[in-house]
């Protein structure tokens, strides 16, 4: 049987997906349940890579990050909208 590389794939294209909603200011929500996706998907792509079943291994990680880093925008934006609430009030 070949390698199985759909998850650490699935990781990054959901982990792009997830970051590009995240720069969305409107997007936010769809940015952190996709960077959520992307963690868990990226996860399991690293596992199936230690134990030799894929070969991916940095598709998988970089779906991390990507899903990390698109979920981190999105809570900026909000901590930032909450303190100019806050302050013109």
């Amino acid at each position: 049987m070949g390698q199985r590389n759909g998850m650490g794939t699935a990781a990054l294209t959901v982990g792009i997906i997830g970051l590009v909603c995240g720069l969305t200011y409107f997007l936010w929500l769809f940015a952190i349940v996709l960077g959520i996706l992307a963690i868990i998907f990226g996860s399991i792509g690293k596992g199936k890579a230690q134990r030799g079943e894929a070969n991916n291994a940095g598709s998988a990680t970089a779906g991390i990050v990507c899903g990390i880093v698109g979920m981190v925008i999105p809570l900026i934006y909000l901590a930032a909208l909450d303190a100019a609430i806050d302050s013109a009030f």
